[in-house]
């Protein structure tokens, strides 16, 4: 039986049993929208992670593919900016890699002073990629 034709009882068994499947695939989804619609703009992609995310910092790498221009990232809450930072730190991760900028393309958000971390995203400053997710803050 195809999903859509499934009772709302089955289907809803369906949602709770592979709610982080269904998390993981739109997130998948989302990510190839953006990569697609930059090509289609001719803008670069910034490969991008979140390596660790605490009370105090929200650490990760971002590079742009074939470039060694810094990523600078901006740190939103709702619609208000609450941090800008650039993407120049060396790091530890980045060893057995050929990188841009010989690895450096670490970043750090100090965040020690948000009383509350809801709504954050984050967005590549000149290309205008968006890194907001459950997943990543």
């Amino acid at each position: 039986k195809q999903l859509d034709t499934l009772d709302p009882h089955h289907k809803s068994l369906i949602d709770a049993a592979y709610a982080n499947d269904l998390r993981l695939y739109r997130h998948a989804c989302a990510l190839l929208q953006q990569r697609i619609d930059a090509s289609q703009r001719h803008m670069p992609w910034c490969h991008v992670a979140i390596l660790s995310s605490d009370a105090a910092l929200i650490t990760g790498y971002a590079c742009f593919g074939g470039s060694d221009d810094p990523v600078t990232l901006v740190l939103y809450q709702g619609e208000k900016e609450i941090a800008q930072t650039d993407a120049v730190q060396y790091g530890t991760h980045t060893g057995r890699f050929v990188l841009p900028r010989d690895g450096h393309i670490t970043f750090r958000f100090n965040v020690r002073a948000l009383k509350d971390r809801s709504n954050l995203k984050g967005v590549v400053r000149s290309t205008g990629q968006v890194l907001e997710d459950e997943l990543i803050f």
